[in-house]
């Protein structure tokens, strides 16, 4: 960058009217080796083995080679060297040590132009000659001597001509609450901006060196990868803990993170409170996204009661592997901040069943059919056409297969309550509700059959005989109990005389439900104790169970009676 120096007075000049002095050894501080920069001169700085003397520099450019004679004082020796345009090439006469050479390139422009391959942009302090009065800076001691390793305890750069804005917020850095701003910045210029010591994180880890070792893991935030802190910190004070930047830890992270910001119609707590570090280490982790435990280990942190739902025979997949599988830790327009589906810019889609929603988004892929019959059946269980999935299922876990609630008969029971009272109170009952096993029949989230059936199944006391009007029995019931006129599969038969034929396979037969109950009955075989007849009339049907038969005595026809072994009168 350009600017202005007070008048270079060329030391030689000066130093012929003074008496000669006692040459010293010496070696050049500043500049250091190979920079460029684009004013027409610099302070050269420099340690002598003396304590007073001189020192003679000889100055190679463009415009020829000329030498400069620097005083000693208290073993430190400085003064201005004025710089040509292209390489100026400086060297301690009597001195061979690479300490007491420098080379320097004076640019045109602030963009280098030419400087030689290595060069590194020297930068000067801007505020004048800010090494010409070392006593300004550094400390002397009682005999008068200067202690260039020790700086004025009151010495400060915050001034109203300099830095007048430092010291005035609520957190200062420690160096600069100290008054210690050498500690960071070297004020006789630098080869990096600012005039510090060292480049980006490697300044910061000279004090905070325990950190730069915890940083050392597999995940780092990416200012850290890069080494830039002061991305997020504030090098000198800020009104925030932790020096930090834009007024707040979520105002730092929306820099670099707009969506940080985002307004969620259910935004999770710590998301709402602008935590962001409740779950996310700012600098480095082990795990990914910077959280500070393993998926659904982060959400156990807060949330310990869920811990124990892992210990249940069925757990939920999700939960098993990542919570965020189905809640945004962030938050999401529907409750428990569970993922719906997202808008083409990537925000969440209000839902009307918004539980039912959030399973589909991943069953949809999973379990194709189901989701089907939860979308489309047209004979859906209530809790589906509710979209209540967790009526019947816990989100979690569960002791029960599909993690259901509860075993299947008694999961039911709540919603059927009239049908509960028949099973307790009925002696016998049909083998898929013994076997407490409703989705052997019913399909339990919805079906194209009246009554949720998984099959078609006749309902009707008498109709013309289909086959496929009973499908639903064929899961169980071989076909041929109803289609062959004559067989030795059935126990209700006069002879071989099948008498399930005789009763359905006819025209406007009996359907099964004219005779049997489908869930339980007190007499055998499911049998029916009355028996729906038109709209308002019912028929009694009373059963006695023979040796090897048995007889009806029912109110759609007199007595009668079968036997498998002695066949009754012709039927």
């Amino acid at each position: 960058m350009a600017f202005r120096v007070p008048q270079v007075v060329v030391l030689s000049v000066l130093l012929l009217a003074v008496p000669a002095l006692v040459h010293a050894a010496g070696r050049i501080l500043f500049p250091p080796a190979d920079v460029w920069l684009t004013g027409d001169s610099l302070r050269l700085v420099g340690r002598s083995d003396s304590q007073t003397g001189e020192v003679t520099l000889r100055l190679k450019q463009t415009s020829g080679q000329s030498e400069l004679r620097f005083p000693v004082e208290n073993g430190v020796f400085s003064g201005l060297v004025s710089l040509d345009s292209g390489l100026n090439e400086l060297q301690l006469v009597g001195e061979a040590s690479e300490a007491a050479r420098r080379r320097v390139f004076r640019a045109a422009s602030a963009a280098g132009e030419g400087a030689p391959a290595g060069f590194v942009h020297y930068h000067l302090h801007s505020k004048g000659d800010a090494a010409e009065n070392c006593s300004g800076c550094h400390e002397r001691t009682p005999e008068g001597a200067m202690r260039y390793d020790r700086l004025v305890q009151d010495r400060s750069c915050s001034t109203a001509s300099c830095h007048p804005n430092f010291l005035r917020q609520k957190y200062p850095h420690s160096p600069l609450e100290g008054g210690s701003c050498a500690g960071c910045h070297n004020p006789h210029g630098t080869s990096s901006r600012f005039f510090l010591k060292a480049e980006r994180a490697a300044l910061c880890y000279s004090c905070h060196d325990m950190e730069q070792a915890r940083f050392d893991q597999e995940h780092q935030h990416f200012p850290v990868r890069t080494g830039e802190c002061v991305a997020c910190h504030d090098p000198h004070q800020s009104d925030f803990p932790f020096h930090l930047k834009r007024g707040s830890i979520a105002g730092v992270c929306s820099g670099c993170h707009p969506r940080s910001t985002e307004k969620f119609a259910v935004p999770h707590e710590p998301f709402r409170e602008g935590d962001c570090i409740a779950c996310h280490d700012p600098h480095a982790s082990r795990h990914a996204n910077l959280q500070y435990e393993d998926k659904s280990e982060m959400c156990f942190q807060c949330h310990e009661d869920r811990r124990q739902e892992l210990e249940l025979r069925y757990v939920h997949k999700p939960m098993a592997e990542d919570c965020k599988l189905c809640h945004d830790p962030h938050g999401s327009a529907i409750e428990f901040h569970l993922r719906t589906l997202k808008d083409g810019e990537g925000r969440y889609l209000t839902a009307e069943k918004p539980i039912a929603e959030s399973c589909l988004v991943c069953h949809r892929k999973l379990d194709p059919e189901v989701s089907a019959a939860i979308e489309g059946a047209r004979v859906p269980h209530k809790p589906v056409a509710e979209k209540k999935c967790t009526t019947c299922h816990t989100p979690h876990s569960s002791d029960f297969p599909k993690l259901l609630r509860g075993p299947l008969d008694t999961l039911c029971f709540p919603c059927h309550a009239e049908l509960k009272k028949q099973i307790e109170n009925s002696a016998f009952l049909h083998g898929p509700v013994r076997q407490k096993d409703c989705a052997k029949c019913h399909a339990v989230h919805g079906s194209d059959s009246p009554g949720m059936l998984i099959a078609p199944f006749s309902a009707e006391y008498s109709s013309d005989f289909k086959e496929e009007s009973y499908a639903l029995c064929y899961n169980c019931h071989l076909k041929d109990v109803y289609l062959d006129r004559e067989s030795m599969a059935t126990g209700f038969r006069n002879g071989r005389q099948n008498l399930h034929f005789l009763h359905v396979n006819t025209k406007d037969g009996r359907g099964c439900m004219a005779c049997h109950e489908i869930h339980a009955s007190n007499q055998e075989f499911h049998l029916r104790e009355t028996i729906p007849f038109k709209k308002r009339f019912t028929i009694s049907l009373k059963f006695t169970r023979g040796e090897t038969g048995g007889g009806c005595v029912v109110g759609c026809h007199k007595p009668r009676e079968y036997d498998r072994e002695n066949p009754a009168g012709a039927r």
